[in-house]
């Protein structure tokens, strides 16, 4: 690892605290709306755990993903998901190298450069398509699909694979465009230094 200067070693630990300061915040919130919700303050309790490590908090704080972004508002009265949030922490952990990347983001990932590197767009269905046999994409899309070996339901790939996205986006791994059929649709961002680290992980080529 490369040598830190005291500026940046101030900057890094000025973003962990701000980590652990949102997810506190966000843990006060989820009290606030069901006191009797143990599970979701576990998982909290958990990824507070996870983003006290310092090559995660490094992962991060380099793909500028803001330390506050759990308490994003994705829509009135809802915050960002925390199964998303799980995410973030485990593309920080593999991109660190300190774990391996969860199956269904891994088929989202590489569907992703698959389709960027035929010059084509991932949508959604392409990315549910991608954890679920049953679903079907396009047909020029369809030997550019990385397929998960363990299908599971369409109703899971779906929750699976918008929170693998979304977590994707917060290291700016993934780009939201418009397809031909004015979709939203997502390119791997081959620049971002998480992808960099991604592929080199997967032992793939960008």
């Amino acid at each position: 690892m490369t040598k830190l200067n005291a500026q940046q070693i101030d900057a890094l630990n000025n973003y962990s605290v701000a980590l652990q300061t949102s997810i506190s915040a966000r843990a006060a919130y989820e009290k606030a709306q069901n006191t009797d919700n143990d599970n979701i303050q576990k998982t909290l309790s958990n990824l507070a755990k996870d983003f006290s490590h310092e090559a995660v908090v490094s992962v991060m704080h380099t793909a500028n993903v803001n330390a506050d972004f759990i308490n994003r508002h994705e829509r009135k009265n809802k915050r960002f998901n925390v199964y998303a949030a799980q995410k973030v922490a485990n593309i920080a952990r593999s991109a660190a190298q300190a774990d391996t990347l969860n199956n269904y983001t891994r088929c989202v990932f590489l569907t992703a450069l698959k389709l960027t590197k035929e010059k084509l767009s991932m949508t959604h269905a392409d990315a549910q398509a991608s954890l679920c046999s049953d679903l079907r994409c396009d047909a020029h899309k369809s030997a550019h699909i990385v397929r998960y070996a363990r299908s599971i339901a369409a109703s899971t790939a779906d929750t699976q694979s918008s929170s693998s996205i979304n977590a994707l986006q917060m290291f700016d791994v993934l780009k939201e465009t418009r397809d031909d059929k004015n979709e939203v649709a997502y390119t791997l961002n081959k620049d971002a230094p998480t992808t960099k680290r991604l592929a080199k992980a997967l032992s793939v080529a960008l």
